[in-house]
């Protein structure tokens, strides 16, 4: 099928101004904009199966293996959960996800793990497709819209993490449709002949509000959006009047999923700013200085896109309310002494809306066409998309995989993880009932209290000889650890009857307890 090319005139440069002259888009931007999802759907569902990496514990531990305890009856239940200061509408998806697997009598290990991830790509494609939509209606731009839509398809970051099982990426996935519907500007103010997604205040409240139950550091981006549009006559009372509408489904939602989940009523936001605001316990999972954000958690989570970031702040068509979004989302969570990359997910999509005119202002300095930058833009992210997704931290991906396959050929298997505490993912990637046993670290303020990993740590072969060697009760087959393991610990485990079966690369920047194999210990009489 040939693809004509045809002019598409772009929207206003400003709300309220006349219209710019047409501009002659490229055939395989005319077929991008054609078909946004499916080549969004395409890029989000690649990145499932060809991810072989460990990201963060959270993508395991906090979602899939709290839905999987929940339908199979088996699973670890991490402290959060516990001190019920997470939302259980995130996992609540995947717990309905296995339940149908599960009265389908379909619950193999592959459709146990990679159907979340699948979920995960979907509600991701819809993201980068609301990208567009919400740079169109901001800038009334066509031309910029595509350039953002096309700067978020190409981002590094989203792609490893775009398929994952973060609520991080969820959040995001809900707050940028949640933008894409919000009433920026009056109807009046737009080219109806050229809106394609209009005010909806109800799905602006409806998906803003799921992203706040998700995680409720979304607020800041619906509070400060609410905040701005109180002075525009006639918001309130249309606020009210969706708000009526929406709120009680928000409501089930939040307190009933998490009272079906605790069996009791409980605030579990309130929890969660108490624990990571008021009592500051998020600082147990480290400690990073005011200006990481800026200094290595934009850089590293932008890349190259961080020089359209600039030139936009700086020189392109700007919004003052996204822009404000974005500066007080980071300053708020500098303030907070625990960091994550991942905690930018949610700004991510709103920062390529301010890099889209950015390139566009990039181009006309340079001279320069458009598709150039964008496509060395792609090239450039390719080496850390490959790298990331399918290179480093992989070994504990690789161990689990080996010991599924243990199981699948018969044998009865005991396991012992002497790692970092959530180091690999757990049963909900096992998918069989065996005994696992991994070294704790739950946050504890009473005196005197060390974690089980620290108490490992301090003394790997005294611990040992304790909780192994000298415990008839326990006898597992298969030792798990990372390269770094104290000799003294291998002394022990040689003595025991232990010996290295197989070892599997991880990571060429070992670092810490961390190390750049994982290896796993089989007992000698195990058949």
């Amino acid at each position: 099928m040939t693809i004509r090319k045809r002019n598409i005139s772009l929207e206003k440069d400003n709300i309220g101004s006349v219209p710019c002259q047409s501009l002659k888009v490229n055939s395989w931007i005319a077929l991008l904009l054609r078909n946004k999802f499916l080549i969004a759907l395409i890029i989000r569902l690649s990145s499932v199966f060809l991810t072989k990496t460990f990201f963060v514990p959270d993508e395991y531990w906090q979602s899939t293996e709290i839905a999987h305890r929940k339908v199979f009856g088996y699973g670890y239940v991490t402290w959060e959960w516990k001190e019920k200061i997470r939302s259980y509408l995130h996992p609540f998806v995947f717990e309905l996800y296995f339940h149908m697997l599960k009265s389908c009598q379909l619950d193999t290990t592959n459709a146990v793990v990679f159907g979340p991830h699948i979920l995960q790509a979907f509600l991701t494609a819809i993201c980068d497709v609301s990208v567009y939509y919400l740079c169109l209606k901001i800038y009334n731009n066509t031309n910029i819209a595509t350039i953002s839509f096309t700067l978020q398809l190409s981002s590094w970051f989203v792609y490893y993490t775009g398929s994952r099982t973060l609520s991080n990426t969820a959040e995001m996935c809900f707050a940028c449709i949640g933008l894409s519907f919000f009433p920026f500007f009056r109807a009046s103010e737009y080219d109806s002949d050229r809106k394609q997604r209009g005010n909806n205040l109800c799905l602006a409240l409806l998906f803003g509000g799921i992203a706040c139950i998700i995680r409720p550091t979304s607020l800041i981006i619906f509070g400060v959006l609410f905040l701005s549009a109180l002075n525009r006559g006639g918001f309130i009372s249309n606020f009210i009047a969706s708000g009526v509408k929406v709120f009680p489904c928000l409501l089930v939602l939040s307190f009933g999923v998490d009272f079906y989940y605790n069996q009791e009523f409980c605030l579990v936001h309130w929890n969660f700013f108490k624990f990571n605001v008021f009592q500051n316990l998020s600082g147990f999972y480290g400690v990073h200085s005011f200006h990481w954000y800026l200094t290595q958690g934009l850089p590293v989570v932008l890349f190259v896109h961080i020089i359209f970031v600039v030139c936009g702040f700086c020189y392109g068509k700007k919004n003052s309310v996204i822009s404000l979004i974005t500066v007080l989302y980071v300053v708020i969570h500098s303030l907070i002494e625990h960091k994550e990359f991942r905690f930018l997910l949610p700004i991510v999509p709103l920062i390529m809306c301010i890099a889209g005119p950015g390139l566009q202002e990039l181009s006309k300095s340079f001279k320069c066409k458009q598709t150039t930058l964008l496509l060395i833009t792609l090239l450039m992210n390719i080496f850390p998309v490959t790298y990331f997704s399918v290179i480093h931290q992989k070994g504990v991906l690789d161990v689990v995989k080996y010991l599924r396959h243990e199981i699948e050929t018969g044998k009865d298997i005991d396991v012992l993880y002497l790692m970092p505490c959530h180091s690999t993912p757990y049963y909900s990637y096992i998918h069989c009932n065996i005994s696992m046993k991994f070294l704790t670290c739950q946050p504890n303020q009473t005196n005197g209290y060390i974690e089980e990993a620290k108490k490992f740590y301090a003394n790997p072969s005294e611990w040992l000889e304790m909780e192994v060697v000298n415990n008839k009760l326990y006898n597992p087959t298969h030792v798990v650890a990372f390269d770094v393991l104290a000799q003294n610990a291998k002394d022990v485990l040689a003595l025991s009857g232990y010996f290295k079966e197989i070892t599997f690369f991880h990571s060429h920047f070992p670092e810490g307890r961390v190390g750049q194999y994982v290896d796993v210990y089989q007992k000698q009489d195990v058949t």
